[in-house]
Order: C-alpha cells, then sequence, then structure tokens
C-alpha cells in the first residue's frame, strides 16, 4: 500500500530511463470521511486544519474536499503496484 504522498516519488520512477512503463496501478479502494470536531477546541481549529489539507494537497497530493455545509471530507486510497507483465520477463 502506497500512501497518497507517494504519487511524486512514483512519478520520479516513471520518469526513469527505460523504467516509464515498468509499473502499473490499479486502484484498489478508495475511502472517504467526514472530518468530525468532538469538542470546541477541535471546532475552534477548523480553520488552521484547512489550511494544512491545502498544504498537504499542493505539497504532497493528499485528496480532500469541503462540502457545501462546510464539512471537510478525507480520502485514502488502496493502489495495487506491480511490476509489468513485459518486465518480469525481463527480470526473471
Amino acid at each position: 500500500m502506497l500512501g497518497i504522498s507517494q504519487r511524486d516519488r512514483i512519478g520520479m520512477v516513471r520518469e526513469l530511463d527505460g523504467v516509464g512503463d515498468a509499473l502499473e496501478f490499479k486502484l484498489i479502494e478508495r475511502h472517504t470521511f467526514p472530518l468530525f470536531f468532538y469538542s470546541g477546541g477541535w471546532r475552534e481549529s477548523r480553520d488552521i486544519l484547512l489550511t494544512e489539507f491545502h498544504r498537504w494537497r499542493d505539497r504532497h497530493g493528499i485528496a480532500f474536499s469541503v462540502s457545501d455545509d462546510g464539512t471537510i471530507h478525507w480520502s485514502y486510497e488502496i493502489i495495487e503496484c506491480r511490476l509489468a507483465s513485459g518486465f518480469r520477463k525481463v527480470i526473471t
């Protein structure tokens, strides 16, 4: 399982000479959850958290959204990563 922040590293691997098509990816699952604020202190931190979510999205490619009612939804994905069949033959 690769974290969402690994996307940039996978992109770097794909840019290596001769490796670009060596990896195949398949989305297995995507889960999205609302972020609940269980106390007044957490509710007061909402704007700070939203700023951090934007920063993480810009720097690391995380997935999140904000619904019309202002609820923050964060997501994670389970991605299958495997060596492409053509490259498996070369290695074995």
